[in-house]
């Protein structure tokens, strides 16, 4: 004890604490710091010892006063006084080695000492703080388990409900699925069809592009005869100025003119049929315009339609990613319950075989109880035997003191008379002396005369 693993504690905080959490109202009432200091009593400890096994064990105040007694033991009736004592001193000694209190004796119950009963109390209540940090330990840790289990749960409903959506997303109701498969080969066939519009498109589209870079050119040669025609407008200018000078000359290019005109007249001829060669062909470009915006109009509709499908996939990826989030934590979780189910089905086993340890001792302690009983019964049974021959030796010893008494009488009245008898036997006697005195007094005397 000159080494604890626990502190000491004052007696004013352990008459707290004993009030508080052992005792009940009406013990605590009574019980003070006077109980423990400067003597402590016998009956308040010992209470104290009883509370507490009570409150660690739950088992009854009254088992301490059964009577653990065999049919061997002469006079059973002498053990009842020192029964509880007895049953307190060896469960204290089963139970202060838990609060590390290892040298606990009999005088601590019947004469405790104020340090050793501190030291105990202390150890005691170190036991009783431990003990209830554990239970709250192991309630907050059942109800985080319970919390852990519905929210497993609801994530199994939650996970339900996903693969019911996802099945519900992914599958094609049976009345709609006649109209799935036509819109599924009608979308193959559009699919087909927009393809070969496409290089039908493309192959339109390199061909305006020729035509356009023909356009192009045919508008750099028109811009060439423009530029031609008006060099030749500024030519005729200045070879009007030369006419008067030279009229050869201006045959020479009046005749030149006239060819260049020819030339010039031809090349419009032939740009008027290529404008209208073009105009043909710019129509041509018109109607298919319009059928290339029909066509981009059913491809934008065909770009909803994969958009949709394409959000749609989206959605059922996420779902899926989702999904396998929720699989995840349920894995884990499931990793969680697991360790909980073993820690739990741990804690079940020793609870079950504590179950049975304690329904074992409880059917052995109701065995021995009824044997105790059927003892005690032997025992009342001998006892009332006895108690009649307690009465019948009562009644004989009354019945003898009567004699006695009458005897006692008796003898007194007999005494009386002996008594009588002797004071007049003795006064007799004493007259005889006397008689023989004075008569021997007389012969001396008439000896004496006669001499």
């Amino acid at each position: 004890m000159a080494e604890n693993t626990f502190p000491m504690y004052k007696p004013d905080q352990l008459v707290q604490f004993f009030r508080t959490d052992v005792l009940t109202e009406q013990e605590a009432k009574h019980f003070s710091k006077n109980d423990l200091t400067p003597a402590v009593k016998p009956d308040s400890v010992q209470l104290l010892y009883m509370r507490t096994l009570q409150l660690v064990y739950r088992f009854r105040p009254e088992c301490l006063y059964m009577i653990p007694l065999s049919e061997d033991i002469e006079n059973p009736s002498f053990h009842e006084g020192a029964t509880a004592i007895m049953s307190l001193y060896l469960c204290m000694r089963r139970f202060l080695p838990t609060c590390l209190v290892f040298d606990f004796s009999l005088s601590d119950l019947l004469a405790p000492k104020p340090k050793k009963t501190a030291i105990i109390l202390s150890g005691i209540m170190n036991f009783l703080h431990f003990r209830k940090q554990r239970m709250d330990f192991i309630l907050e840790h059942e109800s985080r388990f319970r919390g852990d289990m519905d929210r497993f749960q609801a994530l199994n409903r939650g996970i339900k409900e996903a693969e019911m959506r996802i099945d519900t997303l992914t599958t094609i109701p049976p009345e709609q699925q006649a109209e799935a498969r036509e819109l599924g080969s009608a979308l193959v066939e559009l699919n087909a069809a927009n393809a070969h519009k496409f290089q039908g498109v493309t192959a339109l589209k390199d061909s305006i592009a020729e035509w356009r870079s023909k356009i192009a050119e045919r508008t750099q040669a028109l811009t060439k005869l423009k530029v031609n025609v008006t060099t030749t407008n500024e030519d005729n200018a200045t070879l009007r100025s030369q006419i008067l000078e030279s009229p050869e000359e201006l045959k020479t290019q009046m005749e030149k003119m006239k060819e260049s005109l020819k030339n010039i007249k031809a090349a419009t001829v032939r740009a008027d049929e290529f404008l209208v060669e073009l105009q043909s062909k710019a129509q041509v470009l018109n109607n298919t315009d319009s059928e290339v915006q029909l066509i981009c109009n059913l491809l934008q509709d065909l770009q909803t339609g994969l958009d949709n499908n394409k959000q749609l996939l989206e959605e059922v990826e996420e779902s899926v990613a989702e999904f396998e989030k929720q699989q995840k934590e349920i894995k884990t979780l499931n990793t969680e319950v697991d360790r909980e189910k073993r820690s739990h089905v741990m804690k079940l086993e020793r609870l079950s075989k504590q179950q049975l340890r304690r329904q074992n001792m409880k059917d052995m302690a109701e065995q021995h109880v009824q044997a105790v009983m059927r003892k005690c019964d032997h025992v009342h049974e001998k006892r009332q035997e006895m108690a009649d021959q307690i009465q019948e030796i009562t009644n004989e010893t009354q019945q003898l003191k009567a004699k006695i008494q009458n005897l006692m009488d008796s003898c007194t009245n007999e005494t009386r008379v002996a008594q009588d008898l002797y004071d007049r036997l003795s006064a007799a006697l004493d007259l005889l002396h006397k008689r023989i005195e004075t008569c021997q007094d007389d012969i001396q005397l008439t000896l004496g005369s006669g001499g």
